[in-house]
């Protein structure tokens, strides 16, 4: 077995398919046109979710709520709203008249669990890492801190995400 391979006719010719044929495959993949959407100005979109969706809406007057759908009709959307609430939060029931609607989009909150899970995580190992960086060299528990933090940065990331809207999905309704 030779460790070094002379670039000759032949194996420039396979890279050239090789690399070739991957970026021609991407093109076709991406280019197709179902992966284009529908037209996002027909209030139908919305009318064909599923009650119990998870949905993220943005008004005119630019208030935006995150919850599950309850019901649509042909003049409004119902939602229960994940609000605020001094401690903790509420779910509300809340009614927008479609001429008030200006987006709607899918909400998927295990996605948004996962970012913030990565996230907290990613933040609690880096103070973890300075914390074991500064500790003495003859330590019996090396990475003690790092893998502490990580945990719990990826506990209350994924707590405060729950309840956040850090991934919004596929844009189901623009207003025109």
């Amino acid at each position: 077995m030779r460790l070094f391979r002379h670039p000759g006719k032949r194996f420039s010719r396979m890279a050239f398919w090789r690399d070739g044929g991957c970026l021609a495959l991407l093109l076709a993949v991406t280019c197709q046109s179902g992966w284009a959407q529908k037209n996002i100005s027909d209030w139908e979109n919305v009318e064909a979710l599923a009650p119990g969706s998870g949905i993220w809406v943005r008004t005119i007057a630019g208030k935006k709520y995150h919850g599950e759908l309850v019901s649509v009709t042909h003049e409004k959307l119902a939602l229960d709203s994940d609000e605020p609430r001094i401690p903790g939060r509420t779910s509300i029931l809340r009614e927008v008249p479609r001429e008030k609607v200006r987006e709607v989009r899918r909400r998927s909150q295990w996605i948004s669990v996962a970012v913030g899970t990565v996230i907290g995580g990613s933040i609690g190992a880096g103070i973890g890492a300075a914390i074991d960086a500064s500790a003495r060299k003859p330590n019996d528990d090396p990475h003690l801190a790092t893998g502490l933090f990580a945990t719990l940065g990826g506990g209350i990331g994924a707590a405060v995400s729950s309840h956040a809207t850090l991934i919004r999905g596929k844009t189901i309704y623009r207003a025109p």
